[in-house]
């Protein structure tokens, strides 16, 4: 959904050993000639639960990490930083229905997407690249709630419907 909602130049990279998801611009440039995109999902409700019809508590995981060492050897000439996010952003989609009989994650309408920035000085996130590699990963979790929150706050957060 994410892919179709960015338009014709957007390009599925995650099949390739790669270490976002979705690209635009060209793929030897870097931001913001280049942008990377992970896409992280989150939904109440989970066909394994349909049974018990038990919701899931939704929340997203970023996390800061090490370059994966084949990324140089499956994408020669592709730059990509030693250590952070590994991408210029985060689309995160949440799909809040919690009413078993309707909730299908196959309708757009139905998902709330919030585009979060983390490269440079668009990142909410404090960066540190450390002295000696390899790092620790750090991941940073958010509730839906919260995120929520803090799209009330800066209005350019919350995108209601990429398609709209």
């Amino acid at each position: 959904m994410a892919a179709e909602a960015l338009g014709p130049n957007c390009r599925i990279v995650s099949g390739d050993w790669n270490a976002w998801g979705l690209e635009l611009g060209d793929c030897s440039k870097e931001y913001p000639d280049r942008v990377r995109i992970q896409v992280k999902n989150a939904a109440r409700t989970q066909s394994w639960h349909r049974r018990s019809q038990r919701l899931t508590k939704c929340k997203w995981s970023r996390t800061l990490r090490n370059k994966p060492n084949f990324f140089d050897e499956y994408n020669p000439g592709i730059p990509c930083e030693e250590y952070g996010f590994l991408c210029d952003a985060f689309i995160l989609c949440h799909h809040p229905i919690e009413d078993w009989s309707r909730a299908d994650h196959r309708v757009v309408d139905q998902w709330d997407f919030f585009i979060v920035p983390v490269t440079k000085r668009h990142s909410i996130y404090n960066v540190v690249i450390p002295d000696s590699l390899p790092a620790k990963s750090k991941s940073y979790s958010v509730l839906p709630a919260s995120i929520r929150s803090g799209a009330v706050r800066r209005n350019s957060w919350r995108v209601h419907s990429l398609y709209s």
